[in-house]
């Protein structure tokens, strides 16, 4: 049997399906993108409420559960000014660092070019950064 030190399982934000519920169960770092919409906060909100629950399932047999929030695509709304009000909801620590509405980040994903900037300040690298110290290192 192979060993990983990471899986990433990008799942539906919905807990529809036994499926859905055993990635989560099984999972040590939940990422959830919070995208500044009032529908997409809306339903990211009820998805959180269904955490706790499974935190505890695995609090009991002495597992590990952390929840992250990521903002994505943020832009110059209000609703953008607002996520930080959602940080706790579910036991959620909302990143500090997020990414913007840009179109390079769908237009230079792929496996052979890469979106970040060595050594320039640049918010995908503050993201990058920060996800590797939270996510790998338990920052």
């Amino acid at each position: 049997m192979k060993k990983y030190d990471i899986i990433i399982i990008d799942v539906p934000g919905t807990m529809g399906g036994e499926e859905i519920f055993y990635s989560i169960l099984f999972s040590d770092v939940i990422c959830v993108p919070i995208v500044p919409r009032v529908f997409d906060i809306s339903s990211t909100i009820e998805f959180l409420k269904t955490l706790p629950a499974i935190e505890e399932k695995r609090k009991k047999t002495g597992r590990d559960f952390r929840v992250f929030g990521i903002p994505n695509k943020m832009d110059n709304t209000k609703e953008t000014n607002h996520i930080t009000k959602i940080n706790g909801v579910g036991g959620m620590r909302l990143f500090s660092s997020g990414l913007s509405n840009k179109v390079r980040y769908g237009r230079n994903i792929s496996t052979i070019n890469t979106i970040t900037i060595d050594h320039v300040k640049d918010e995908f690298n503050d993201y990058f950064n920060e996800f590797i110290t939270k996510i790998l290192y338990n920052g």
